[in-house]
């Protein structure tokens, strides 16, 4: 706990620190918000519904955009699906599964007793990037992993030229890891994006993506790799259909790959407000059954 509010101490801080002179610098800021809501179980067997809520704020140079991501997250059933920053995946629960009777898991403390016990007795505490035995299964809500990203655009692009960008970014642990809305450790990464006109209002996009997972005491998360493809067709220059594939590896061995769809469609309204809708399919045990984005930015 004490290490999560120094970590949100700290994002706060460069916020602030930096805000004023980013805003004064970029040719142009912008904001976005875009509620998400997915369904499934995961591959665990416990349906759990996810609502993930994203505050994008955006700085724009000519060669670059920042971007600071302040989410919210409301889980239903806290402790078989957790947050990182590649999305939902599997987690694993606390070894501290009850706050009566010991697991098995429980690593042995002093005297025996699993380690976190108090002195005088009582229940377990859970070690730090765990869930509390408490919020397993219940409906838990807050602040999500704040998220620092950038895109550089390696190669800038026009009606005949790619666009290639890449994409750096770093996941702070602000989530309470307490109540299953994160992995309690940061995450960090890159990833290559490319998007390429084809003539005749399309477009074809294509990703690939390397995360560093941190790993919380006693559990050894995969690192993700994910690659993306996908397709584009705008329409009277303000209307943009697009689909997109997405296959990434669980956080965890033995667990299927996270593969799913969408398919989406971008307005670009007047005074530069753009709004989008986003359908999403899973196609495998592992990933959302389905999901339902929208997005507002200006």
């Amino acid at each position: 706990m004490a290490r999560r509010t120094l970590t949100l101490c700290l994002a706060l801080a460069l916020l602030e620190a930096g805000t004023g002179d980013l805003v004064l610098a970029a040719d142009r800021f912008s904001f976005r918000i875009s509620p998400t809501y997915f369904s499934g179980d995961y591959g665990t067997g416990a349906e759990t519904t996810l609502t993930y809520v994203p505050f994008d704020f955006r700085w724009d140079y000519s060669r670059a955009r920042l971007k600071v991501i302040v989410p919210y997250v409301s889980i239903s059933d806290a402790g078989s699906v957790t947050l990182t920053g590649t999305g939902p995946s599997t987690a694993v629960q606390s070894p501290a599964a009850s706050s009566s009777d010991p697991s098995p898991m429980d690593p042995a403390g002093s005297g025996g007793l699993p380690a976190g016990t108090p002195a005088g007795g009582g229940p377990p505490a859970p070690p730090p990037g765990f869930i509390r035995s408490e919020n397993v299964g219940t409906a838990q809500s807050g602040l999500g992993d704040v998220r620092l990203a950038a895109d550089l655009y390696l190669l800038k692009g026009s009606a005949t030229r790619p666009w290639i960008t890449l994409g750096p970014f770093f996941k702070l642990a602000t989530a309470d890891e307490s109540k299953g809305l994160g992995t309690g450790e940061n995450d960090y990464g890159a990833g290559l994006g490319l998007t390429a006109p084809l003539g005749g209002g399309w477009q074809a996009y294509a990703d690939a993506g390397y995360q560093v997972t941190g790993d919380p005491p006693g559990v050894d998360y995969r690192n993700v790799r994910k690659v993306g493809l996908g397709l584009g067709k705008t329409l009277k220059d303000r209307i943009t259909w697009e689909g997109y594939y997405e296959d990434r590896n669980s956080l965890l061995d033995g667990v299927a790959n996270l593969r799913d769809a969408s398919v989406g469609l971008r307005i670009d309204a007047a005074a530069g407000t753009t709004l989008g809708f986003t359908l999403f399919k899973g196609l495998s045990g592992s990933a959302e059954d389905w999901g339902l984005g929208l997005s507002l930015g200006r």
